[in-house]
Protein backbone atom coordinates (compact mmCIF):
# COMPACT_ATOMS: atom_id res chain seq x y z
CA UNK A 1 0.00 0.00 0.00
CA UNK A 2 1.30 3.33 -1.04
CA UNK A 3 1.97 5.39 1.95
CA UNK A 4 2.22 9.72 1.31
CA UNK A 5 2.33 12.33 3.53
CA UNK A 6 6.03 11.71 4.32
CA UNK A 7 8.89 13.55 4.90
CA UNK A 8 11.65 12.11 2.54
CA UNK A 9 15.51 13.42 2.53
CA UNK A 10 17.51 12.36 -0.33
CA UNK A 11 20.78 12.26 0.15
CA UNK A 12 23.37 13.11 -2.78
CA UNK A 13 22.37 14.95 -5.94
CA UNK A 14 23.57 12.96 -8.74
CA UNK A 15 21.42 11.48 -11.10
CA UNK A 16 20.03 8.43 -9.15
CA UNK A 17 19.10 11.14 -6.32
CA UNK A 18 17.52 13.53 -8.90
CA UNK A 19 15.60 10.59 -10.90
CA UNK A 20 14.33 9.05 -6.98
CA UNK A 21 13.26 12.41 -5.98
CA UNK A 22 11.82 12.98 -9.49
CA UNK A 23 9.45 9.82 -8.84
CA UNK A 24 8.94 10.81 -5.38
CA UNK A 25 7.15 14.05 -5.80
CA UNK A 26 4.99 12.33 -7.76
CA UNK A 27 3.34 10.66 -4.48
CA UNK A 28 2.89 14.15 -2.74
CA UNK A 29 5.70 13.70 -0.03
CA UNK A 30 7.92 16.28 1.43
CA UNK A 31 11.20 15.56 -0.68
CA UNK A 32 14.81 17.25 0.55
CA UNK A 33 17.31 16.49 -1.73
CA UNK A 34 21.08 17.10 -0.43
CA UNK A 35 23.74 17.51 -2.44
CA UNK A 36 27.33 18.44 -0.77
CA UNK A 37 28.43 20.72 -3.61
CA UNK A 38 27.30 23.80 -5.28
CA UNK A 39 25.52 21.87 -8.00
CA UNK A 40 23.59 18.90 -8.68
CA UNK A 41 24.30 16.06 -11.56
CA UNK A 42 27.37 14.59 -9.65
CA UNK A 43 29.74 13.00 -11.95
CA UNK A 44 27.34 14.61 -14.94
CA UNK A 45 29.30 17.95 -14.42
CA UNK A 46 31.63 20.75 -16.28
CA UNK A 47 33.84 23.20 -15.15
CA UNK A 48 34.54 26.36 -15.78
CA UNK A 49 38.04 27.53 -14.81
CA UNK A 50 39.13 31.92 -14.95
CA UNK A 51 40.48 32.57 -18.39
CA UNK A 52 38.91 29.38 -20.39
CA UNK A 53 37.85 30.32 -23.34
CA UNK A 54 34.63 28.11 -22.45
CA UNK A 55 33.48 25.31 -20.01
CA UNK A 56 34.40 21.37 -20.20
CA UNK A 57 32.94 18.50 -18.93
CA UNK A 58 34.32 16.20 -15.90
CA UNK A 59 35.05 14.11 -19.11
CA UNK A 60 33.31 12.83 -22.71
CA UNK A 61 29.91 11.18 -21.85
CA UNK A 62 28.30 9.17 -24.47
CA UNK A 63 24.66 7.79 -24.19
CA UNK A 64 22.52 5.81 -25.56
CA UNK A 65 19.40 5.24 -27.65
CA UNK A 66 18.29 2.48 -25.42
CA UNK A 67 18.44 4.07 -21.95
CA UNK A 68 14.48 4.17 -21.73
CA UNK A 69 14.12 5.16 -18.57
CA UNK A 70 16.69 8.38 -18.59
CA UNK A 71 15.47 9.54 -21.94
CA UNK A 72 12.00 9.38 -20.34
CA UNK A 73 13.52 10.96 -17.17
CA UNK A 74 14.95 13.74 -19.55
CA UNK A 75 11.67 14.33 -21.73
CA UNK A 76 9.94 14.94 -18.03
CA UNK A 77 12.90 17.35 -16.79
CA UNK A 78 12.49 18.86 -20.41
CA UNK A 79 16.21 18.52 -21.08
CA UNK A 80 15.63 15.50 -24.15
CA UNK A 81 15.97 18.34 -26.85
CA UNK A 82 19.66 18.83 -25.74
CA UNK A 83 20.36 15.04 -26.65
CA UNK A 84 21.08 14.18 -30.14
CA UNK A 85 21.57 10.52 -31.56
CA UNK A 86 22.03 10.82 -35.08
CA UNK A 87 21.33 7.48 -37.62
CA UNK A 88 22.67 6.05 -38.96
CA UNK A 89 25.15 6.54 -36.46
CA UNK A 90 29.39 5.76 -37.22
CA UNK A 91 32.33 6.02 -35.24
CA UNK A 92 35.51 7.04 -36.89
CA UNK A 93 38.49 4.49 -36.53
CA UNK A 94 42.27 5.90 -36.85
CA UNK A 95 44.55 2.42 -37.34
CA UNK A 96 47.63 2.94 -35.91
CA UNK A 97 49.24 2.75 -39.55
CA UNK A 98 47.07 5.49 -40.39
CA UNK A 99 44.72 3.89 -42.37
CA UNK A 100 41.11 5.00 -41.60
CA UNK A 101 37.47 3.85 -41.81
CA UNK A 102 34.15 4.36 -40.29
CA UNK A 103 32.51 1.33 -38.05
CA UNK A 104 28.52 2.55 -38.94
CA UNK A 105 25.21 0.96 -38.54
CA UNK A 106 23.01 0.80 -41.11
CA UNK A 107 19.58 1.21 -41.62
CA UNK A 108 18.22 -2.54 -40.69
CA UNK A 109 16.48 -3.94 -37.74
CA UNK A 110 18.66 -4.96 -34.72
CA UNK A 111 21.03 -6.42 -34.46
CA UNK A 112 21.37 -6.75 -38.40
CA UNK A 113 22.23 -3.05 -38.16
CA UNK A 114 25.19 -3.54 -36.31
CA UNK A 115 26.53 -6.71 -38.22
CA UNK A 116 26.30 -4.80 -41.80
CA UNK A 117 28.36 -2.32 -40.38
CA UNK A 118 30.58 -5.02 -39.38
CA UNK A 119 30.67 -6.71 -42.70
CA UNK A 120 31.77 -3.73 -44.22
CA UNK A 121 34.13 -2.50 -41.21
CA UNK A 122 37.51 -1.94 -44.05
CA UNK A 123 40.08 -1.68 -41.12
CA UNK A 124 39.99 -5.57 -39.58
CA UNK A 125 40.40 -8.50 -41.50
CA UNK A 126 37.96 -10.91 -43.11
CA UNK A 127 38.71 -13.53 -40.61
CA UNK A 128 38.52 -11.03 -37.64
CA UNK A 129 35.00 -9.30 -38.77
CA UNK A 130 33.97 -12.90 -39.38
CA UNK A 131 35.06 -13.80 -35.41
CA UNK A 132 33.31 -10.81 -34.33
CA UNK A 133 30.27 -11.41 -35.88
CA UNK A 134 30.25 -15.14 -34.00
CA UNK A 135 31.48 -14.01 -30.85
CA UNK A 136 28.37 -11.34 -31.25
CA UNK A 137 26.17 -13.57 -31.59
CA UNK A 138 27.04 -15.90 -28.68
CA UNK A 139 26.76 -12.36 -26.14
CA UNK A 140 23.48 -11.70 -27.52
CA UNK A 141 22.01 -15.40 -27.48
CA UNK A 142 23.89 -16.84 -24.48
CA UNK A 143 23.76 -16.47 -20.74
CA UNK A 144 27.43 -15.43 -20.07
CA UNK A 145 29.24 -16.68 -17.02
CA UNK A 146 28.90 -14.44 -13.98
CA UNK A 147 32.32 -15.23 -12.33
CA UNK A 148 34.18 -15.20 -15.52
CA UNK A 149 36.17 -11.70 -16.82
CA UNK A 150 35.14 -10.33 -20.13
CA UNK A 151 39.28 -10.49 -20.92
CA UNK A 152 39.19 -14.38 -20.04
CA UNK A 153 35.90 -14.80 -21.83
CA UNK A 154 37.11 -13.38 -25.11
CA UNK A 155 40.37 -14.75 -25.16
CA UNK A 156 39.22 -17.78 -26.58
CA UNK A 157 37.32 -16.37 -28.89
CA UNK A 158 39.03 -12.94 -30.24
CA UNK A 159 42.80 -12.28 -31.45
CA UNK A 160 44.81 -9.35 -31.05
CA UNK A 161 43.70 -7.64 -34.07
CA UNK A 162 40.01 -7.44 -33.42
CA UNK A 163 40.63 -7.09 -29.47
CA UNK A 164 42.82 -3.90 -30.20
CA UNK A 165 40.76 -2.51 -32.72
CA UNK A 166 37.16 -3.01 -31.78
CA UNK A 167 36.62 -4.47 -28.32
CA UNK A 168 39.11 -2.46 -25.85
CA UNK A 169 37.68 0.37 -27.61
CA UNK A 170 34.32 -0.41 -27.21
CA UNK A 171 34.57 -1.32 -23.49
CA UNK A 172 36.95 1.67 -22.85
CA UNK A 173 33.90 4.03 -24.17
CA UNK A 174 30.66 1.74 -22.96
CA UNK A 175 32.12 0.35 -19.50
CA UNK A 176 35.39 2.89 -19.19
CA UNK A 177 37.07 -0.28 -17.13
CA UNK A 178 39.66 -3.05 -18.09
CA UNK A 179 38.88 -5.36 -19.75
CA UNK A 180 40.07 -7.91 -17.06
CA UNK A 181 37.87 -5.99 -14.76
CA UNK A 182 34.48 -6.20 -15.54
CA UNK A 183 32.47 -9.90 -15.95
CA UNK A 184 31.76 -11.13 -19.38
CA UNK A 185 28.02 -11.02 -18.25
CA UNK A 186 28.26 -7.00 -18.05
CA UNK A 187 29.79 -7.30 -22.25
CA UNK A 188 26.92 -9.18 -23.02
CA UNK A 189 24.19 -6.90 -20.97
CA UNK A 190 25.78 -3.74 -23.26
CA UNK A 191 25.24 -5.97 -26.50
CA UNK A 192 21.78 -7.17 -25.08
CA UNK A 193 20.79 -3.90 -23.82
CA UNK A 194 22.48 -1.37 -25.42
CA UNK A 195 23.38 -1.77 -28.95
CA UNK A 196 20.81 -4.32 -30.04
CA UNK A 197 17.91 -3.92 -28.78
CA UNK A 198 14.55 -2.35 -30.53
CA UNK A 199 14.02 -1.91 -34.14
CA UNK A 200 16.87 0.80 -34.92
CA UNK A 201 19.48 -1.07 -31.72
CA UNK A 202 21.55 1.43 -29.43
CA UNK A 203 22.76 5.11 -31.26
CA UNK A 204 24.80 6.86 -30.02
CA UNK A 205 24.49 9.97 -28.58
CA UNK A 206 25.34 13.48 -26.60
CA UNK A 207 24.27 16.26 -24.95
CA UNK A 208 24.97 19.47 -26.80
CA UNK A 209 25.46 21.71 -23.85
CA UNK A 210 27.56 21.77 -20.92
CA UNK A 211 26.53 18.55 -18.59
CA UNK A 212 26.12 20.98 -15.55
CA UNK A 213 24.33 23.60 -17.80
CA UNK A 214 21.52 20.72 -17.83
CA UNK A 215 21.92 18.89 -14.86
CA UNK A 216 22.89 21.49 -12.87
CA UNK A 217 20.61 24.52 -13.48
CA UNK A 218 18.10 23.55 -15.45
CA UNK A 219 17.17 20.14 -13.43
CA UNK A 220 17.12 22.46 -10.17
CA UNK A 221 14.75 24.66 -11.81
CA UNK A 222 12.32 22.03 -12.55
CA UNK A 223 12.51 19.99 -9.20
CA UNK A 224 11.70 22.68 -7.58
CA UNK A 225 9.14 24.04 -9.13
CA UNK A 226 7.41 20.06 -9.05
CA UNK A 227 8.09 20.70 -5.17
CA UNK A 228 11.05 19.23 -4.02
CA UNK A 229 13.59 21.26 -1.72
CA UNK A 230 16.92 21.23 -2.96
CA UNK A 231 19.68 22.30 -0.88
CA UNK A 232 22.99 22.86 -1.98
CA UNK A 233 26.63 22.97 -0.30
CA UNK A 234 24.78 20.85 2.30
CA UNK A 235 26.54 17.41 3.94
CA UNK A 236 24.97 15.19 5.80
CA UNK A 237 26.77 13.20 8.23
CA UNK A 238 24.72 11.26 10.24
CA UNK A 239 21.71 9.67 11.41
CA UNK A 240 19.09 10.12 14.47
CA UNK A 241 18.25 7.46 16.08
CA UNK A 242 15.87 7.03 19.09
CA UNK A 243 15.84 4.30 22.10
CA UNK A 244 12.30 3.17 21.24
CA UNK A 245 13.03 2.64 18.16
CA UNK A 246 16.57 1.97 17.54
CA UNK A 247 16.21 0.42 13.64
CA UNK A 248 14.65 4.03 12.32
CA UNK A 249 16.37 6.98 11.65
CA UNK A 250 14.08 10.35 13.04
CA UNK A 251 16.63 12.75 11.74
CA UNK A 252 19.60 13.80 9.43
CA UNK A 253 22.47 15.85 10.70
CA UNK A 254 23.37 18.52 8.83
CA UNK A 255 26.04 21.07 8.89
CA UNK A 256 27.28 21.64 13.01
CA UNK A 257 23.96 21.43 14.42
CA UNK A 258 21.08 21.18 12.73
CA UNK A 259 19.03 18.03 12.68
CA UNK A 260 16.08 17.72 9.32
CA UNK A 261 12.94 15.44 10.87
CA UNK A 262 12.36 12.58 8.36
CA UNK A 263 10.34 9.67 7.90
CA UNK A 264 12.22 8.17 5.40
CA UNK A 265 16.07 8.35 4.08
CA UNK A 266 17.26 7.53 1.03
CA UNK A 267 20.92 7.45 0.24
CA UNK A 268 22.29 8.00 -3.28
CA UNK A 269 25.45 8.01 -3.21
CA UNK A 270 28.67 6.11 -4.62
CA UNK A 271 30.28 3.02 -2.86
CA UNK A 272 33.25 5.33 -1.65
CA UNK A 273 31.44 7.79 -0.43
CA UNK A 274 28.44 5.80 1.09
CA UNK A 275 31.67 4.19 2.89
CA UNK A 276 32.06 7.26 4.50
CA UNK A 277 28.56 8.50 5.64
CA UNK A 278 28.26 4.29 6.87
CA UNK A 279 31.33 5.15 9.63
CA UNK A 280 29.79 7.87 10.75
CA UNK A 281 28.47 7.68 14.50
CA UNK A 282 24.63 7.14 14.64
CA UNK A 283 23.56 9.43 17.45
CA UNK A 284 21.11 8.22 19.85
CA UNK A 285 19.15 10.37 22.63
CA UNK A 286 21.53 8.16 24.97
CA UNK A 287 24.83 9.01 23.84
CA UNK A 288 26.54 7.32 20.16
CA UNK A 289 25.72 4.38 18.67
CA UNK A 290 27.74 2.33 15.70
CA UNK A 291 26.95 2.14 12.36
CA UNK A 292 26.67 -1.72 11.93
CA UNK A 293 23.45 -1.42 9.85
CA UNK A 294 25.30 -1.84 6.61
CA UNK A 295 26.58 -5.25 6.11
CA UNK A 296 28.09 -7.82 3.67
CA UNK A 297 27.33 -8.55 1.04
CA UNK A 298 27.89 -4.92 -0.32
CA UNK A 299 31.19 -5.19 1.01
CA UNK A 300 31.73 -1.69 0.32
CA UNK A 301 35.45 -1.26 0.88
CA UNK A 302 36.36 -4.40 -1.95
CA UNK A 303 34.52 -1.65 -4.20
CA UNK A 304 37.22 -0.04 -6.23
CA UNK A 305 37.30 3.21 -8.93
CA UNK A 306 38.00 3.59 -12.56
CA UNK A 307 39.46 6.64 -13.93
CA UNK A 308 39.08 8.84 -16.46
CA UNK A 309 41.84 11.18 -17.61
CA UNK A 310 41.05 13.86 -20.32
CA UNK A 311 43.35 16.89 -21.94
CA UNK A 312 41.25 19.66 -23.19
CA UNK A 313 42.66 21.72 -25.83
CA UNK A 314 41.44 25.12 -27.18
CA UNK A 315 42.47 27.44 -29.45
CA UNK A 316 41.06 30.29 -31.89
CA UNK A 317 41.61 28.57 -35.22
CA UNK A 318 41.32 25.44 -35.61
CA UNK A 319 39.85 22.62 -38.17
CA UNK A 320 36.92 20.88 -37.24
CA UNK A 321 37.00 16.95 -36.49
CA UNK A 322 34.53 14.19 -36.59
CA UNK A 323 32.59 14.05 -33.45
CA UNK A 324 34.17 11.34 -31.67
CA UNK A 325 37.21 9.57 -33.67
CA UNK A 326 38.87 5.81 -32.35
CA UNK A 327 42.70 5.51 -31.91
CA UNK A 328 43.26 2.09 -30.91
CA UNK A 329 46.59 0.64 -29.69
CA UNK A 330 47.74 4.41 -28.88
CA UNK A 331 48.13 6.86 -25.59
CA UNK A 332 44.96 8.23 -26.53
CA UNK A 333 42.06 6.06 -27.06
CA UNK A 334 39.02 8.57 -28.20
CA UNK A 335 39.15 12.24 -29.66
CA UNK A 336 36.21 14.08 -29.07
CA UNK A 337 35.52 17.56 -30.59
CA UNK A 338 33.61 19.85 -28.72
CA UNK A 339 33.26 22.28 -31.60
CA UNK A 340 31.23 19.74 -33.44
CA UNK A 341 28.84 18.66 -30.03
CA UNK A 342 28.21 21.87 -29.20
CA UNK A 343 27.64 23.58 -32.19
CA UNK A 344 30.49 26.24 -31.08
CA UNK A 345 33.54 26.65 -32.93
CA UNK A 346 35.59 28.07 -29.44
CA UNK A 347 34.80 24.70 -27.58
CA UNK A 348 37.97 22.27 -27.06
CA UNK A 349 38.86 18.93 -28.41
CA UNK A 350 39.09 16.82 -25.93
CA UNK A 351 41.74 13.81 -25.68
CA UNK A 352 40.15 10.67 -23.57
CA UNK A 353 43.38 8.94 -22.64
CA UNK A 354 43.81 5.48 -22.58
CA UNK A 355 43.45 3.78 -18.91
CA UNK A 356 46.68 5.91 -17.88
CA UNK A 357 46.95 6.46 -14.22
CA UNK A 358 48.40 10.45 -14.17
CA UNK A 359 50.63 10.28 -11.52
CA UNK A 360 53.92 11.27 -12.97
CA UNK A 361 54.92 14.50 -13.83
CA UNK A 362 56.85 15.06 -16.78
CA UNK A 363 58.59 18.70 -17.20
CA UNK A 364 58.67 18.84 -20.81
CA UNK A 365 57.57 21.30 -23.53
CA UNK A 366 53.89 21.19 -24.90
CA UNK A 367 53.87 21.58 -28.27
CA UNK A 368 52.41 23.87 -30.50
CA UNK A 369 51.89 25.75 -26.83
CA UNK A 370 54.64 29.02 -26.94
CA UNK A 371 52.70 30.52 -23.81
CA UNK A 372 54.35 27.36 -22.13
CA UNK A 373 57.98 26.84 -22.88
CA UNK A 374 58.39 24.43 -20.14
CA UNK A 375 55.33 22.95 -17.92
CA UNK A 376 54.63 20.58 -15.39
CA UNK A 377 52.51 18.23 -17.25
CA UNK A 378 50.94 15.45 -15.31
CA UNK A 379 51.45 13.16 -18.40
CA UNK A 380 54.29 12.15 -21.05
CA UNK A 381 53.17 14.91 -23.15
CA UNK A 382 55.77 13.77 -25.90
CA UNK A 383 54.33 10.23 -26.51
CA UNK A 384 50.23 11.53 -26.28
CA UNK A 385 50.82 14.56 -28.43
CA UNK A 386 53.36 12.55 -31.17
CA UNK A 387 50.11 9.55 -31.22
CA UNK A 388 47.63 12.83 -31.54
CA UNK A 389 49.46 14.58 -34.58
CA UNK A 390 50.30 11.22 -36.18
CA UNK A 391 46.63 10.40 -36.65
CA UNK A 392 45.50 13.60 -36.96
CA UNK A 393 48.21 15.80 -38.72
CA UNK A 394 45.62 18.66 -39.69
CA UNK A 395 46.21 19.53 -35.75
CA UNK A 396 50.10 19.74 -35.79
CA UNK A 397 50.46 23.35 -36.85
CA UNK A 398 47.62 24.59 -34.75
CA UNK A 399 48.58 27.31 -32.52
CA UNK A 400 47.13 26.00 -28.84
CA UNK A 401 46.04 28.49 -26.90
CA UNK A 402 44.98 26.95 -23.58
CA UNK A 403 44.97 23.59 -21.63
CA UNK A 404 43.51 22.33 -19.19
CA UNK A 405 43.61 18.22 -17.84
CA UNK A 406 40.76 16.74 -15.30
CA UNK A 407 41.24 13.41 -14.04
CA UNK A 408 37.82 12.38 -12.87
CA UNK A 409 39.81 9.70 -10.20
CA UNK A 410 36.43 7.60 -9.23
CA UNK A 411 34.55 8.29 -12.49
CA UNK A 412 33.36 5.09 -12.82
CA UNK A 413 32.82 2.20 -9.83
CA UNK A 414 34.56 -1.21 -10.67
CA UNK A 415 32.17 -4.45 -8.87
CA UNK A 416 34.81 -6.53 -7.22
CA UNK A 417 35.42 -9.87 -8.85
CA UNK A 418 33.84 -11.18 -4.90
CA UNK A 419 30.56 -9.35 -6.11
CA UNK A 420 29.93 -10.50 -9.49
CA UNK A 421 26.92 -12.24 -9.73
CA UNK A 422 25.62 -10.96 -6.37
CA UNK A 423 22.61 -9.24 -6.05
CA UNK A 424 23.78 -6.00 -4.36
CA UNK A 425 20.34 -4.35 -2.20
CA UNK A 426 18.70 -1.35 -1.84
CA UNK A 427 17.08 -2.10 1.35
CA UNK A 428 19.27 -2.32 4.42
CA UNK A 429 18.92 -3.21 7.83
CA UNK A 430 17.48 0.33 9.13
CA UNK A 431 13.85 -0.09 7.85
CA UNK A 432 13.33 3.55 6.44
CA UNK A 433 16.93 3.70 5.03
CA UNK A 434 17.16 2.53 1.22
CA UNK A 435 20.32 2.87 -1.68
CA UNK A 436 20.43 4.09 -4.80
CA UNK A 437 23.35 4.71 -7.38
CA UNK A 438 24.32 3.05 -10.66
CA UNK A 439 26.63 0.79 -8.99
CA UNK A 440 23.52 -1.06 -7.52
CA UNK A 441 20.92 -2.35 -10.76
CA UNK A 442 20.99 -6.26 -10.19
CA UNK A 443 21.00 -6.33 -14.55
CA UNK A 444 23.10 -3.49 -16.00
CA UNK A 445 26.59 -2.20 -15.30
CA UNK A 446 27.16 0.86 -13.59
CA UNK A 447 25.74 3.77 -16.69
CA UNK A 448 23.65 6.62 -16.46
CA UNK A 449 20.36 4.14 -17.38
CA UNK A 450 21.56 2.19 -14.38
CA UNK A 451 21.82 5.02 -11.75
CA UNK A 452 18.12 6.03 -12.71
CA UNK A 453 16.50 2.87 -12.37
CA UNK A 454 17.95 2.08 -9.32
CA UNK A 455 16.33 6.03 -8.30
CA UNK A 456 13.05 4.89 -9.82
CA UNK A 457 12.76 1.87 -7.98
CA UNK A 458 13.79 3.39 -4.28
CA UNK A 459 10.62 5.91 -4.79
CA UNK A 460 8.75 2.31 -5.73
CA UNK A 461 9.87 1.08 -2.60
CA UNK A 462 9.34 3.53 -0.03
CA UNK A 463 5.81 4.13 -1.51
CA UNK A 464 5.04 0.38 -1.58
CA UNK A 465 4.65 -0.12 -5.57
CA UNK A 466 7.14 -3.03 -5.28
Amino acid sequence: MARFNLHIIIIGGGISGIAAAWELRKTGAEVTLLESRPRLGGRLTSHHPAGSPTPFDNGPHLFLSTYTESLKLFRELRIADHFVFPYPGRIHVIRRDGLRGNLGEWPLFAPFNLAAGLVFFNLLSWKARSRILRTTRELISSTLPPDQSAETWLAGRSESEEREIFWQPLIHAALNAPVNAIPASHLGIVFKQGFCRGWRGGRLGYATKPLDELFGDRVKEKLESAGVQVRLKTSAWGGQLTQNNPDRITGVFVGKNEVIPCDEVVVALPPWALAEWASAQFIQHDGLSNSSWLQPPHFLDEWQANPIVTIYLWADERPLLELYTSLPGRSIGWVFDYGRLWNDRRAPVALMLEMQPATDLWDTQIPGIRSWTRSHFPLDSERIFADLFSALPQLSGVRWKMWKIIRERRATPLRPASLWGILAKQTTAVSNLYLAGDWLDPELPPTVEAAVRTGIKVGKLITGKE
